[in-house]
């Protein structure tokens, strides 16, 4: 899975969260993408703002108010194409939003 993310954008740098048992991934621009946690029976690539961007190919499960993600248990090379669209799809999010992502936080915690 860190094979597949760093490849769709080398720019992207990991960050531990032990406590989470996770990787997170940020971009330089468009700041935190997505994130591998490790789950008791799979793995999960989530993102961020996963309810925001297309997902052709349908991987994305129900998440929360703003996150989706992926589960995983085995990863093939069809998915790999997908799993490299949906980082940079965060990631062209992120950069159009720069800014606004702030602004997003703060209106969902209300006054």
């Amino acid at each position: 899975m860190r094979r597949i993310i760093r490849s769709a954008s080398p720019e992207l740098t990991e960050h531990g969260y032990l406590g989470w048992r996770g990787i997170a991934y940020r971009h330089p621009i468009a700041g935190y993408v997505c994130g591998i946690f490790v789950r008791n029976d799979d793995v999960r690539l989530l993102f961020e703002y996963g309810r925001q961007f297309p997902d052709r190919a349908g991987l994305l499960t129900e998440g929360g108010t703003q996150t989706k993600w992926v589960p995983f248990r085995e990863i093939d090379a069809i998915v790999e194409a997908e799993i490299a669209a949906l980082v940079e799809a965060a990631i062209a999010f992120g950069v159009i939003n720069k800014g606004r992502l702030s602004e997003f936080r703060g209106a969902k915690r209300g006054p």
